[in-house]
């Protein structure tokens, strides 16, 4: 959903192709991409093209998501690449990293050693504790920089929303930002609570999907059609604005979308993908204590319409929640380090 909330923000930005997955009972693996390139393929592809443009560009700093080696080793020979120049390489981190074996590999500790010289933690340690920072500190053997939380429509708020008008009167959003093994589930479930609540409360947004999705999204749109008071479209620019209108959200369980509803400061239903490793559980767990009434959880095949539709109009009938007491400024502080680190590279 990157390059349609980007939109217009005055960035250079390149956009490289997009690994696609499919999870299969929760196990996520690869597939063919919307460019009819494999997994392997698409990796591939993507080491060339970061390679070249390091290349290029001559970066003195590059800030990697993750993964010190990327998803599929795509930077393994940029870090060659890079090895006697002065490009200075810095690893980010989300908040609740949880059991990802890319992360934890001997393969991530050793190139983190010989080409990193710094790592980001984009979390607080005021919600989630000093775990993360202490298995991050043994792992990499050097100290995690806390930034808080990265909050993206908090960083495109000044932009976008001087650019584009939406509905006023918004009762809820919805964001299913891809289609699962459980969502005709979920949707059938949403249609039911929804056409239960109908139009008192205002419209219903819901994004669902990609623009290159669209071809598995229609029978959602037809579906829906059938109430008046809701509209489908795939993730736009106006998702940002819509959550900043709405009374209460309908979202999954992953870091940005938890951070766009704490900075739209409205209480939501957390939808929890059915993975093995259980991430998403394990972080809902630690960011319980913000509002007990602020984030309702359900494992996607456990929500029922009837259910979802009570928790939804006692949200929307809820009164203004208070401030989240949670660092959401990760990319500003993120941002001024690596600034120093570009003007100060001793």
């Amino acid at each position: 959903m990157a390059s349609q909330l980007i939109d217009h923000v005055p960035l250079d930005w390149l956009k490289l192709p997009a690994y696609q997955t499919k999870v299969v009972d929760g196990v996520s693996t690869g597939r063919s991409s919307f460019i009819n390139l494999t997994d392997t393929e698409l990796g591939e592809c993507r080491r060339r093209i970061i390679e070249h443009l390091i290349r290029v560009l001559h970066p003195r700093c590059i800030l990697a998501d993750h993964t010190p080696q990327g998803k599929h080793k795509e930077l393994v020979p940029s870090l060659e690449t890079t090895r006697d120049t002065d490009t200075t390489w810095v690893l980010g981190v989300r908040g609740w990293v949880g059991s990802v074996p890319q992360v934890w590999s001997d393969l991530a500790k050793r190139l983190f050693s010989e080409h990193y010289r710094h790592l980001l933690w984009y979390g607080d340690s005021h919600l989630l504790g000093e775990e993360q920072v202490r298995t991050l500190k043994n792992h990499f053997a050097i100290q995690p920089v806390e930034t808080g939380y990265v909050c993206r429509i908090s960083e495109l708020d000044r932009w976008l929303s001087l650019q584009h008008s939406t509905d006023d009167d918004i009762a809820g959003v919805v964001s299913i930002p891809w289609l699962g093994e459980d969502t005709e589930h979920i949707i059938n479930q949403l249609f039911h609570a929804l056409n239960k609540i109908g139009p008192q409360y205002g419209t219903w947004r819901l994004f669902v999907g990609s623009p290159d999705d669209f071809s598995n999204q229609k029978w959602i749109q037809n579906l829906f059609e059938k109430l008046s008071f809701c509209k489908v479209t795939p993730a736009d620019e106006q998702y940002q604005q819509a959550l900043l209108k709405a009374k209460t959200a309908v979202i999954y369980g992953g870091y940005n979308s938890l951070t766009d509803v704490f900075y739209a400061n409205i209480p939501a239903v957390v939808l929890l993908r059915g993975m093995q490793d259980e991430e998403q559980q394990a972080h809902m767990t630690r960011l319980s204590f913000l509002n007990r009434d602020r984030l309702i959880t359900y494992k996607e095949k456990d929500i029922k319409g009837d259910d979802l539709a009570q928790v939804l109009i006692r949200q929307i009938r809820s009164s203004r929640l208070p401030k989240p007491e949670i660092n959401l400024a990760g990319a500003a502080m993120a941002a001024k380090y690596l600034f120093e680190i570009i003007t100060n590279p001793n």
